[in-house]
């Protein structure tokens, strides 16, 4: 049987990480979305660790874990032609209830 303690501590959520740091990625040809080239990003991220993927037809955002995975997938992305690789780091404020 769980006591309120346990409980309260099996339902306790991951700690939010302090920042993300996205790649937006967009296709370079306005007359084609970001469904054709799924399969591009994807054999251009191969081996690299993504934490999060967001996907739209307009464009692809994905968030890493760390600036060098970040950097290291920039890097293979550039390498592709018809895509435009944008990189937004951003710092999260805390959740405060009042």
């Amino acid at each position: 049987m769980l006591t309120s303690s346990s409980y309260a501590g099996a339902l306790k959520k991951k700690p939010r990480s302090a920042e993300k740091n996205l790649v937006i990625v967009e296709s370079a040809d306005d007359s084609t979305g970001m469904t054709e080239k799924k399969g591009e990003v994807a054999k251009a991220l191969e081996g690299v660790q993504i934490t999060e993927t967001r996907y739209s037809d307009k464009n692809t955002v994905m968030n890493f874990a760390t600036t060098n995975e970040m950097n290291d997938a920039m890097t293979k992305l550039n390498a592709v032609d018809d895509l435009k690789v944008k990189h937004k780091q951003r710092r999260l404020v805390p959740k405060i209830m009042i």
